[in-house]
């Protein structure tokens, strides 16, 4: 398992979506399924819908939900 990991050629073709899973497990994907659910009940919430809001968001989810130890 230590000799896949070292080889470059065999990484270098590791899809993004694999990469993101890999290091952040699904954080990213579970912050933004917030945010669009959120973005839906409140559609008069104009901060959310402003990539600076979306990002904040976005953010402060996943400094919420850190795993532990992080």
């Amino acid at each position: 398992m230590l000799k896949s990991c070292e080889e470059k050629d065999h990484n270098k073709n590791m899809p993004v979506r694999m990469f993101y899973r890999n290091t952040f497990a699904d954080l990213v994907n579970d912050a933004i399924f917030a945010l669009k659910k959120k973005q839906s009940k409140e559609t008069e919430n104009r901060e959310l819908m402003t990539c600076e809001g979306s990002i904040k968001f976005v953010s402060q989810f996943l400094l919420d939900n850190l795993p532990a130890g992080e």
